[in-house]
């Protein structure tokens, strides 16, 4: 068990998805430039260029005592954006247009709430729910002056979530070890699982996919996507949980990891044997019949990567991909917010938008 415990700092790290850099980056702008880099072999691939136009720049205001070092972001409701950054304890606010508007966690009145936070949310009743990635779930009152909740949690992790309505939220994480569950229904009044559901990928070894057992997950209308990391199915359920159908995702070439877990004892051995493997970082529902998948290749010294990035439909047709491609972030209606690439700043972002290609005309 010794050997299988040194990946979990760094699959940790990877679950996520790339969000870092190192304070050399920060201090100096310096970055390798993805989309000028030759592009890694993707079949039918296109470059940057060819599918978006960046029309505008966005930066997240960072006053002092904020800075971004590991942020995941999510879609605020009225436009703006939720950070959760993990490596600074903190959830931030802030408005479409990149304006710090409330912070929580390190730094302010409600340092305690706020445990390495995987990820922030917008409850439909205006309440933020934070997913830590230590310690319990945590609802911030959408009136400051009243005290935060705090939701216990029995899973073995948590790292995301799925708003399904005022009350009911799907939790994305892993319950035991092995793990045997990743999605799971939790009322946030009583605080109790009412259904578990989407077991790792069965032809991957039970100690990869629990040690990288990070599922990405995107919600449309009464319909949830998932997939796992390691893996190149996408499964759709309806809200019940009640799975629909399983979709090949149509990168190629995939990756998977086959085989037990090895047995290495250093972490350049480690970072050798994951370099190998495809992941899926993220997904997006777009658009009714059509969804957004990051995925990385060649991940070495933890975070240095390969990113690619397809449009898909719920059919598994690919519509485009790029290899490489800067780290998408969000998606709001015609908007794609990428990580600018030239510098590697995570609080600087391309807008961009879609080139109308000959099957899609301009809106």
């Amino acid at each position: 068990m010794r050997h299988r415990l040194m990946y979990l700092s760094l699959a940790l790290a990877l679950l996520g998805g790339l969000g870092g850099c190192d304070g050399e980056d920060r201090e100096n702008g310096a970055a390798t430039d993805p989309v000028a880099r030759d592009p890694i072999m993707v079949v039918d691939g296109q470059q940057f260029d060819d599918v978006f136009s960046v029309y505008d720049t966005l930066e997240l205001e960072e006053p002092r005592g904020v800075l971004s070092v590991a942020p995941m972001v999510s879609l605020d409701s009225g436009g703006g954006f939720l950070v959760a950054d993990a490596a600074e304890h903190q959830v931030r606010v802030y408005s479409p247009q990149g304006k710090l508007r409330e912070v929580f966690g390190e730094g302010t009145a409600r340092v305690d709430s706020i445990k390495s936070p995987g990820r922030a949310l917008r409850l439909p009743g205006g309440d933020i729910l934070v997913v830590n990635l230590a310690g319990p779930l945590t609802i911030l009152p959408a009136r400051q002056e009243e005290p935060s909740r705090f939701i216990p949690r029995s899973l073995r992790t948590a790292r995301h979530a799925e708003i399904l309505n005022d009350h009911e939220v799907l939790l994305v994480g892993s319950d035991t070890n092995p793990v045997a569950a990743t999605l799971f229904r939790l009322d946030l009044a009583n605080g109790q699982y009412s259904e578990k559901y989407l077991a790792p990928p069965a032809h991957l070894d039970k100690w990869v996919t629990t040690f990288m057992s990070a599922v990405r997950t995107s919600r449309w209308g009464n319909r949830i996507a998932a997939v796992h990391m390691l893996s190149d199915t996408l499964v759709i359920f309806d809200l019940a949980g009640r799975e629909q159908k399983r979709v090949p995702i149509p990168i190629d070439p995939f990756m998977a990891p086959e085989g037990p877990l090895p047995d290495v004892t250093t972490a350049a051995e480690q970072h050798a044997w994951m370099a190998q493997f495809t992941m899926v970082m993220n997904l997006f529902w777009i658009e009714d019949n059509k969804l957004i998948v990051q995925w990385a290749k060649g991940l070495e010294n933890g975070l240095d990567a390969d990113m690619g990035i397809l449009q898909m439909d719920t059919t598994g047709v690919r519509a485009w991909a790029i290899a490489p491609s800067p780290t998408l972030v969000a998606v709001r209606g015609e908007e794609f917010f990428f990580r600018n690439p030239r510098n590697h700043e995570p609080n600087r972002w391309w807008v961009a938008k879609r080139r109308a290609g000959p099957e899609e005309p301009p809106s």
